[in-house]
């Protein structure tokens, strides 16, 4: 990666506007701290920001280039440990300060990016991409979106209704010359209806779960008694 010094004209800029802020302006203390991560490879840097008192939700920041100096905006007075910026950076800044408002923080730059903004539940980052680098930075995903989804998931699951309980069934067979009879004893009145059909099967579903027992009147009507048992276990619903 080739490094360009930064010039000494922005350079003593914000030294001076520095130094005017600390001697002249009495700003309040930041309202919230910001944690920042950083991560520098051979096409991009990435700064990734969240709020250090575990919000949630992601700090609002704008990002924009100026006479090669990276300002970073937020949405409200912020702590930034700027040391640790240009420690995490060391091929990219060269100089950094906070403004008097608390809310913008300067990055004087040792070359010119193009910027990329992204978010991710409670992460937001701001790559630095050598204007010669046409590789898009990897997406931005926060560990926050899986345990979010498995706790969504979890409570979708809590959800559900329990099944029905079993009820009590006795199914009877019975043949009589070239007809065979299989009668369904619910406790109660129950409805049904007829899933599929085809020649030598009958499948039906009931509005009651079953455990259901067999009987049968007569070895002839042992293997379609057998058959409508195994059916209702299976299609009750």
């Amino acid at each position: 990666m080739s490094v360009k010094r930064p010039p000494s004209r922005w350079a003593i800029g914000l030294s001076v506007v520095g130094a005017a802020a600390i001697s002249f302006a009495s700003p309040a203390f930041a309202d919230r701290a910001v944690q920042l991560t950083f991560s520098e490879k051979p096409t991009y840097a990435r700064i990734t920001a969240k709020w250090a008192d575990g919000d949630e939700a992601a700090p609002r920041v704008s990002a924009r280039v100026s006479n090669q100096v990276l300002i970073l905006t937020f949405d409200e007075k912020v702590k930034i440990n700027l040391d640790k910026l240009r420690e995490g950076l060391p091929s990219w800044a060269a100089v950094s300060y906070m403004d008097p408002d608390g809310m913008t923080a300067r990055i004087g730059l040792k070359q010119t990016p193009r910027l990329a903004v992204s978010t991710s539940a409670d992460l937001v980052a701001v790559d630095l991409i050598p204007e010669a680098v046409t590789a898009t930075p990897p997406k931005l995903v926060s560990p926050l979106v899986a345990k979010q989804a498995a706790a969504a998931e979890a409570k979708r699951v809590a959800a559900i209704a329990p099944p029905a309980p079993m009820e009590p069934l006795e199914v009877r067979g019975s043949h009589s010359g070239d007809s065979s009879r299989v009668a369904f004893y619910w406790d109660s009145k129950t409805s049904y209806r007829v899933v599929a059909q085809s020649p030598g099967e009958l499948r039906l579903q009931f509005t009651k779960r079953a455990r259901p027992e067999a009987t049968r009147s007569s070895a002839s009507a042992f293997d379609c008694t057998q058959r409508a048992t195994s059916a209702s276990a299976m299609l009750v619903s």
